[in-house]
């Protein structure tokens, strides 16, 4: 009966810390009426400022990603501290990389 109560108490705490990490993600990037915009993929390099904001990714988030073009993956918007984790988790599937970016070379300045 012991081990129940510890299971209980155990799954009641992780819910209430998956809760409050949902708000959280909430107010750091993406609105959320506004997420629901009807578009379903953007490219990184080609969508303008006004496109990712009607994705539902505030106005400085989207200067950021618009000023740290071009991107070779998706994943360089973590890699690159463009956004954090939570709204990457929340715009991963809402965004992509074209295909002629992926293969192009690597400029480096000399």
């Amino acid at each position: 009966m012991k081990g129940l109560w510890t299971f209980l108490a155990g799954f009641v705490a992780a819910c209430a810390f998956a809760l409050l990490t949902r708000g959280r993600a909430r107010g750091m990037g993406v609105r959320g009426a506004a997420a629901a915009t009807g578009i379903t993929r953007l490219d990184l390099n080609s969508a303008s400022q006004a496109d990712l904001e009607a994705l539902g990714i505030e106005s400085t988030l989207a200067d950021r990603i618009v000023e740290q073009r071009p991107y070779r993956n998706k994943l360089e918007l973590l890699e690159r501290y463009v956004v954090g984790q939570a709204l990457y988790e929340q715009i991963k599937d809402r965004v992509s990389v074209g295909s002629d970016e992926a293969t192009k070379p690597i400029q480096v300045a000399s």
